[in-house]
């Protein structure tokens, strides 16, 4: 499998958990949290991921990564009060509860991964990630002769 066919099975795993915008109307719940925007790309043999937070506060940002899955967690708040005092003609940003989640290779290790945030948004290097997995090994069946 080389590194394009990594990233789209990567890609795949992102979208599958999004919300389309059919259901981009409706009440979000913390089960269905909104879903910040993110890019993925290689950078030498690093993946690199951002998401943009803006407005999220780095202390409303959880990044933890556990079986091979990465999670990007947290809350973008309304400023206090702004809600009761103020008539919205348009309301496109997404407040409360957020969560991306997608699969790593199966050689990342906790030590490969660090992150950073700036202007509004978390870039999260993975050391080797972009490396192409090794080609799955064929198992030769055996016929066995009864007798």
């Amino acid at each position: 499998m080389d590194v394009v066919h990594e990233m789209k099975r990567i890609q795949d795993r992102m979208y599958g958990e999004g919300l389309g915008p059919e259901d981009q109307q409706k009440q979000r719940t913390h089960a269905d949290a909104w879903t910040p925007t993110t890019e993925v790309l290689v950078k030498g043999g690093d993946l690199i991921i951002r998401t943009e937070l803006a407005g999220v506060k780095p202390e409303n940002i959880d990044i933890t990564f556990t079986d091979g899955m990465l999670t990007i967690s947290g809350n973008r708040e309304h400023a206090t009060g702004e809600e009761e005092e103020a008539s919205y003609y348009v309301q496109e940003r997404y407040y409360g509860f957020f969560r991306r989640s997608m699969a790593l290779p199966e050689s990342v290790k906790d030590d490969d991964i660090s992150a950073s945030f700036q202007d509004g948004v978390v870039e999260i290097t993975i050391k080797g990630g972009a490396t192409v997995p090794p080609e799955p090994r064929r198992i030769q069946l055996e016929r066995k002769v009864a007798g």
